[in-house]
């Protein structure tokens, strides 16, 4: 989507946004490159600017680099967020021609997992 599209935000609150997202996710894919070699596992790093959307981006960059997996992680939206925003993991799932892993953030300390029981669901 071209910068100009959001007319609630400034460029340059867009700009340095974008600036943002693009360092975290050099970080998270550098750290990534650095743990998934000990499990012997071979590992391209590379951090584009998206020029479609994220998921078509990510299964794009998938069919060019001849993946054999991809892994990414997923904020677990619901309701709302989710139909507005999609689910990038979803689609990418659905769409890639490799195998996609897909990490889960971990539970904060305030918030209880719900475990299946024999009675239902418990908290």
């Amino acid at each position: 989507m071209p910068l100009g599209e959001f007319p609630y935000f400034e460029l340059k609150e867009i700009e340095d946004l974008n600036t943002a997202a693009l360092r975290d996710a050099k970080r998270y894919a550098e750290v990534g490159a650095e743990v998934l070699p000990k499990a012997g596992l071979e590992v391209t790093v590379e951090t584009l600017l998206p020029r479609d959307s994220d998921a078509r981006e990510i299964v794009k960059e998938a069919e060019r680099w001849e993946a054999q997996i991809v892994v990414l992680g997923s904020h677990g939206r619901r309701g709302f967020d989710r139909m507005t925003m999609g689910s990038v993991s979803e689609h990418v799932a659905l769409h890639a021609p490799c195998s996609v892993e897909v990490i889960r953030a971990a539970l904060s300390p305030n918030k209880k997992s719900k475990k299946l029981s024999k009675k239902g669901a418990t908290r």
